[in-house]
């Protein structure tokens, strides 16, 4: 109920909202947990932003790998101790067969949309992203924004 009276409840089914991250089994976590509840709303400003690329023909039906994640998950995880993933204000998505194209159409929307937004794009790799809604600002592997596919 609480996405969905945020407008914000059809835009991922509640499992893949609640996916702990890529590495859960080897860094022996529950693959799905559910944030403090102080952190729900958190969510609902990416949720819009995701409800835009969705809508854009960016992400489609794209696999969430990464909600929120707790310290120790997020250590295991390798994500940054300053990580949005931490405030449940970010979802990293796995894109498979993501093409420079699609790369390129993803950044120009960024471009576009990011500030209004205050759109994180990273990249992991070219199929592999994370998306928040902390600030405008892109990042590649060595998370600088010298290495984003979007630079």
């Amino acid at each position: 109920p609480h996405l969905r009276d945020r407008d914000a409840g059809a835009v991922s089914p509640l499992e893949a909202l609640l996916r702990s991250g890529r590495r859960w089994r080897r860094c022996d976590i529950a693959e799905f947990v559910v944030p403090p509840e102080s952190a729900w709303s958190n969510m609902v400003p990416t949720l819009s932003a995701v409800k835009q690329l969705r809508a854009s023909g960016l992400l489609r039906d794209r696999q969430i790998a990464s909600a929120y994640r707790d310290p120790i998950f997020n250590r295991c995880e390798g994500g940054s101790s300053r990580s949005k993933h931490l405030a449940n204000n970010a979802l990293d998505f796995d894109l498979p067969q993501a093409t420079p194209g699609d790369v390129a159409r993803l950044c120009a929307w960024w471009r576009q949309h990011g500030p209004e937004l205050k759109l994180g794009l990273g990249f992991y790799d070219a199929d592999k992203i994370h998306v928040d809604t902390s600030g405008f600002r892109t990042w590649g592997y060595d998370y600088t924004h010298k290495s984003s596919l979007c630079a």
